[in-house]
């Protein structure tokens, strides 16, 4: 199951529309998730993905690499908490973003419990 916690509502229709014309059934759109239980949402999935590149410093990687949740993000952030192939990886493309995303959800080798082990590329 994928969770995302979108603030946006003009945005989470969009999205809503692409995951149903897609027949995405293992997506869950949370809303607005309280402080006080993003750890417990976060803990329950199995990828933090972070495909923006407009957000500044991105607080909620920080919380989802602590979470232990083994995070996808661009590279461009250049967080001292995701360590490329180690906790997550950093990505410089779209492209490189959704091969990434297929290893850690179809790759079994890969430990998304452990983010201190390194995770397989394979």
């Amino acid at each position: 199951m994928c969770n995302f916690a979108w603030p946006a509502r003009e945005l989470e229709r969009e999205c809503h529309g692409l995951a149903e014309e897609l027949g995405l059934r293992n997506v869950e759109f949370l809303g607005h998730v309280p402080q006080r239980e993003l750890g417990e949402e976060m803990r329950a999935a199995d990828v933090f993905l972070l495909p923006s590149v407009f957000e500044g410093h991105p607080q909620v990687l920080g919380q989802a690499a602590a979470s232990g949740l083994p995070c996808i993000a661009m590279e461009v952030y250049r967080p001292d908490y995701v360590v490329n192939a180690v906790s997550g990886f950093l990505v410089r493309s779209e492209a490189e973003l959704s091969e990434k995303l297929a290893t850690l959800l179809t790759n079994t080798d890969c430990d998304r419990r452990c983010p201190r082990r390194r995770l397989s590329t394979q």
